[in-house]
């Protein structure tokens, strides 16, 4: 028997205009769902998602299933989700459409947990061509929606760009943060709520520092600040070669590293569920991940870098070489003996 379902609760099709009643398990996986015809089906468990409980029956509790429900009126409430995400973190959400969570429209709701306030505006980019879509003005513990798209409207942009100044009693941060948008699929990110609230996605917008992490950046200021560079050096300690090795770290965390980058561009490590989306889609998100590094790479005066995009049907390295050829950008198959006949170079000076 399924833990998530009973016999009895009345349920939607994620995917489908159509409810039913479960009337039995054949396996922790699959169910029997009589649907409003009459007929009986077998549906995977992560296809459905319960409307109400065999318990909220027996307590008399009333349902709408004896009329026709208007679909905006059948989404439930939205939810607070400044309790259900990272509390160190301003997020982006990408909601899926109720019963349309891999097909239709998307919303984008932007949530501050935080204990200060957020302002800014958000963008789409298209061909490094940014456009104003939303602005927005956040308390603590606030949530606002910014807009809704459709997927094939989203297919068009390369990214969104979010603006924005936080302020609270104690510091005050203003940045911008690209995000290559992941689109809702069947996994239930927020389980604990209801449908189609559970399969939103989350994409950090800001995070706010620890003090260990504000002591690291801290650190890489005074040791590259150019009045501090004119005191004597110390002399060296016995262990200067691990010191060394954690400052490169600290140096390519913040983007200040100067020596080759490698990046791969599989798809399993860009996002974690990539079964919901199409092949045109894997490889935006991929080109659009390449195009991010190959900036940060050029603002960073990295002498070259790495792309490991494996070999498949060629259609990605295709596309690399395609546009670093727009760029003027010298390039050529990487070193085979570490990254194999998969990875391209790009020599940036």
């Amino acid at each position: 028997m399924s833990s998530v379902f009973s016999i009895g609760d009345s349920v939607t099709f994620i995917n489908e205009k159509q409810n039913g009643i479960v009337l039995g398990f054949k396996s922790n996986n699959i169910v029997i769902v009589e649907i409003e015809d009459g007929f009986t089906l077998d549906v995977l468990s992560k296809e459905i998602v319960v409307v109400k409980s065999s318990q909220e029956k027996a307590m008399g509790v009333s349902t709408s299933e004896s009329k026709p429900i208007d679909k905006k009126e059948a989404v439930s409430p939205v939810p607070a989700f400044a309790t259900h995400i990272d509390q160190s973190s301003v997020v982006l959400l990408t909601v899926p459409e109720q019963s349309a969570v891999l097909t239709g429209k998307i919303r984008f709701m932007l949530v501050n947990p935080l204990g200060g306030q957020l302002q800014g505006a958000c963008f789409e980019k298209q061909k490094n061509k940014l456009k104003r879509t939303a602005v927005f003005s956040l308390e603590s513990q606030q949530q606002t929606e910014l807009f809704e798209y459709t997927r094939e409207q989203l297919m068009s942009f390369d990214s969104i760009v979010i603006s924005y100044v936080y302020s609270d009693a104690a510091m005050f941060s203003s940045g911008s943060k690209e995000i290559t948008i992941e689109y809702p699929g069947l996994i239930q990110h927020f389980p604990q709520l209801v449908s189609p609230y559970c399969f939103a996605c989350s994409h950090d917008v800001y995070k706010s520092l620890s003090k260990n992490e504000d002591l690291e950046l801290d650190l890489l200021k005074d040791k590259y600040n150019p009045a501090a560079n004119q005191k004597t050096n110390p002399v060296s300690k016995p262990n200067e070669a691990k010191v060394k090795k954690q400052e490169g770290n600290l140096l390519r965390k913040y983007g200040l590293s100067g020596v080759n980058s490698i990046v791969d561009l599989h798809i399993e490590s860009l996002i974690e569920y990539p079964e919901g989306y199409s092949n045109s889609e894997l490889i935006r998100i991929q080109l659009n991940h390449f195009r991010s590094e190959l900036d940060k790479a050029m603002v960073a005066k990295m002498h070259s870098i790495v792309f490991i995009h494996g070999v498949g049907n060629g259609k990605l390295k295709d596309a690399i070489i395609s546009e670093l050829k727009e760029l003027n950008l010298k390039y050529r198959p990487a070193d085979f003996s570490k990254y194999g006949i998969g990875a391209t170079e790009v020599l940036i000076r």
